[in-house]
């Protein structure tokens, strides 16, 4: 019988494999100038591959964007719809953003932020790291009655 932790080092490698596929098959011409469709191409294939699975996408740093977008790298309507497509729309994701800041700071974001929690959290060493990914994460948020 498989332990836990041979369980999780499966489910990496198959993630890992799944994104290997993603970024062979995606034409990088897509990835480039089309990024908000060719991202919801990959949300529609993790959902439809990892079948059972709650998938949480990190984003740490998040306050980088804004540079971005006001830069235009990137476009802050399009970016924060799709974040908000997300949290609205795709019930076997979650989202964590994470930063220096807090969303205060970021006022025109709250409009497409809906429905979030906001968790205060300092610095974590590797062990609380470990445990706020591995135990609170998944109590709080990853139990289907969350939504």
């Amino acid at each position: 019988m498989a332990n836990a932790s041979d369980s999780e080092k499966t489910k990496v490698d198959r993630l890992g494999a799944l994104l290997r596929e993603l970024n062979r098959t995606h034409d990088q011409y897509a990835v480039r100038f089309m990024p908000i469709i060719t991202f919801n191409d990959w949300l529609d294939y993790l959902e439809e591959v990892l079948t059972e699975s709650i998938i949480l996408i990190a984003l740490d740093e998040f306050e980088v964007l804004e540079g971005s977008f006001s830069r235009g790298q990137l476009c802050e309507a399009d970016i924060l719809e799709m974040l908000r497509n997300l949290i609205q729309h795709r019930s076997r994701f979650r989202l964590l953003l994470s930063g220096s800041n807090t969303l205060d700071k970021f006022q025109k974001w709250s409009n497409y932020l809906i429905n979030t929690k906001v968790f205060k959290v300092g610095y974590l060493n590797d062990k609380e790291s470990h445990q706020l990914f591995q135990v609170e994460l998944i109590r709080r948020w990853f139990s289907q009655k969350t939504r």
